[in-house]
């Protein structure tokens, strides 16, 4: 699905605007999710100029799988999976999504 500028603004504004956060975390994650790098692989793996464009779980799922162990990442505690994961939860309706790497499996 295409989405214009005008749509995609929307859903961004409605994404941030029900955030449960304070006013700098909120900025933090607009400021991830609008990142050169995260729009960078966006483009680079999904063709699209912004993650508000994307809307299959699969794909954002995907997505933060990529992100989540990038180096990159986590040498910024989880700057940008964090927003992405709480996107992912918002177009899921609130509901979590995906299984951890390490699920099921024995733990020492």
């Amino acid at each position: 699905m295409i989405l214009n500028k005008t749509e995609i603004a929307k859903r961004r504004n409605k994404f941030l605007s029900q955030l449960t956060l304070s006013d700098s975390s909120k900025r933090r994650y607009k400021d991830a999710l609008d990142s050169p790098f995260l729009i960078e692989i966006i483009r680079n793996e999904f063709n699209a100029e912004s993650i508000y464009m994307l809307e299959d779980l699969k794909m954002l799922w995907r997505l933060y799988s990529m992100i989540n162990l990038h180096p990159i990442n986590v040498k910024m505690h989880r700057y940008y999976s964090a927003p992405i994961m709480k996107y992912i939860r918002y177009l899921n309706g609130g509901e979590r999504y995906g299984k951890r790497i390490d699920y099921m499996k024995k733990r020492r």
